[in-house]
């Protein structure tokens, strides 16, 4: 596996209203720690956005991307049987393998209760 070079300091909620502390949390939990350091996001057939990273074997590990940032570090992580068609969501300038809006805040969107 890659790692995605993503700088998780950099996108912490304190440097500006703009990144979502519920991807922050998610992503610095212990138990996340492949995630944080190998994930990446992908999208499945139906075009959900789901955020993990896949073994040798080609199973994936993760979660819905939604769910991440509407509940953080309470969702649970699972794994998916490589029939599920996941592919890896084209990256714009490389820079980042989370999308711009996976860093966005989310909380007076879709997540607001």
């Amino acid at each position: 596996m890659q790692t995605n070079n993503l700088d998780i300091k950099a996108i912490s909620p304190k440097n500006g209203d703009k990144y979502s502390p519920n991807l922050y949390k998610f992503l610095t939990s212990s138990r996340r720690e492949i995630t944080a350091m190998y994930g990446q996001v992908y999208r499945d057939k139906q075009g959900i956005l789901w955020l993990g990273h896949r073994d040798e074997d080609g199973w994936f590990m993760g979660a819905r991307l939604i769910a991440v940032l509407c509940q953080g570090r309470r969702v649970g992580t699972f794994a998916h049987p490589p029939l599920m068609g996941m592919a890896l969501r084209s990256r714009g300038s490389g820079r980042d393998t989370l999308p711009r809006a996976a860093v966005r805040s989310t909380r007076h969107t879709i997540c607001t209760s």
